[in-house]
């Protein structure tokens, strides 16, 4: 069969940089990681430069040490599962705890592009016998046959993207359905919890050279988007801002969702009405991984709109310079809207990110009880504002099941954005803060 060259960074990766497609950590809490991790037994030590085959069975774990612990690595263990055909990798630095190893994954049907640092791994994948070959070197620099190798599969894959990126289709609506209007529940930006969030970080005086809302949005989007670099599998103790963020100083990685959690925060915080917007995939329901992400969505009053915000990725789509929402976004994509523009907060592929987040962009939901701070007698209080709405393409299946396990609770499923758009008006209420929101 012939060999799938999977090229990865694992260093950069284990950064928080990852190569182009690959995704960011393995999907095991960090329990099971720990637990896999402590019974495995050292197979070898490995001199950089050398060149090693691993043969892995399915279930089976390998840790390899190194002689000269490069770029300051000491272990790494590969773990393969043949059922998903991916191999887990995890590694530790010389400083570092037992509990302290960082995670990544390759799906070894899957190219992978490349991405600069220290220590470089070149990896090649065999399937025999129901097993896994993976034949790799590690080296301290380049070659030039290696960077040309690189090239050359980096370009492969970038076309790729690209054909993806123009197979998007634009989605239909049902413009006519009647929605009753829709209300959304958030914390008042005057109560401590927010006050405590907006004087702890400064954000009055980070947005306060600003000369405009969106202005104090891109600010915003930048800083949180450096607060931490991303995981795939970890959670915070809590769900708010607040906790997230001290976790954060305290080096611990989060998910998407964390990200939209502070920026809606944040924003809130400044008087700026704001969401949580899930999003996922046509194939949500049978996908067994990466079928959803999550963003924010922010109310621009000088657009009178909806903004969406990509905090994990620090983006901001726009087309002639006016920030779009979610739907809108997708819709530019699929038109191929000359004027769109990705605003990001630091460099980013532009090419990369539009066909990474295109497959996403197909169900929207958002929780209508948006609040971090209620209390438990104040959530049951508002119990029927707890659902979740659901924008669903015309014609297209009302999900019952995320990622084939997890039923989706308690969701109302509507076709019609100008109901899931709408112009709002906002009156405070003791704690909380009452949108209601009413279609045009």
């Amino acid at each position: 069969m012939k060999k799938l060259i999977l090229i990865t960074l694992l260093i950069a990766v284990f950064s928080g940089v990852p190569a182009s497609g690959q995704s960011r950590g393995p999907s095991h809490t960090a329990e099971e990681v720990i637990k896999l991790i402590q019974n495995v037994k050292v197979e070898r030590s490995y001199l950089v430069g050398t060149q090693e085959e691993l043969v892995l069975t399915p279930g089976q774990a390998i840790r390899l040490n190194f002689k000269d612990n490069p770029a300051g690595v000491k272990d790494f263990i590969f773990f393969y599962n043949n059922r998903y055909k991916t191999v887990y990798i995890y590694n530790r630095y010389t400083n570092d705890t037992e509990k302290e190893y960082r995670g990544t994954r390759l799906y070894l049907k899957k190219k992978k592009a490349y991405t600069s640092a220290r220590l470089y791994f070149f990896y090649e994948y065999e399937p025999k016998d129901n097993k896994a070959f993976v034949k790799f070197r590690a080296t301290m620099s380049l070659s030039e046959k290696d960077r040309q190798q690189i090239k050359e599969i980096d370009e492969a894959y970038r076309r790729s993207e690209a054909e993806e990126l123009q197979a998007v289709s634009e989605l239909k609506w049902d413009l006519e359905e009647k929605v009753l209007p829709l209300k959304i529940i958030m914390d008042d930006p005057n109560g401590p919890n927010m006050v405590k969030l907006r004087k702890k970080y400064g954000l009055e005086g980070l947005v306060s050279n600003a000369k405009d809302d969106y202005g104090k949005l891109k600010l915003i989007t930048g800083w949180v988007h450096k607060q931490w670099k991303h995981t795939s599998n970890n959670k915070p103790s809590k769900s708010d801002p607040l906790t997230i963020l001290k976790e954060a100083s305290e080096g611990k990685r989060f998910r998407c969702v964390e990200y939209a959690i502070v920026v809606t925060g944040c924003t809130r915080s400044l008087g700026m009405p704001s969401r949580r917007l899930g999003l996922k995939r046509s194939d949500v329901e049978t996908t067994k991984r990466g079928g959803g992400h999550v963003v924010a969505e922010v109310w621009l009053k000088q657009f009178n709109k909806w903004v969406f915000v990509d905090g994990q990725w620090g983006a901001i789509p726009q087309v002639n310079g006016v920030p779009l929402n979610a739907v809108e976004f997708q819709h530019a994509i699929a038109c191929e809207s000359p004027g769109l523009k990705i605003h990001f907060a630091t460099k980013k592929d532009e090419k990369e990110y539009l066909a990474w987040i295109s497959p996403y962009l197909y169900y929207f939901d958002f929780n209508l009880d948006q609040r971090f701070f209620a209390k438990d007698y104040e959530k049951r209080r508002y119990s029927p504002l707890r659902g979740k709405i659901m924008l669903v393409p015309k014609g297209a299946k009302n999900p019952k099941v995320f990622q084939r396990n997890k039923p989706i609770k308690n969701c109302r499923y509507i076709s019609n954005p100008k109901a899931f758009y709408p112009q709002i008006s906002g009156k405070k209420s003791g704690f909380i803060q009452t949108v209601i929101m009413k279609g045009n």
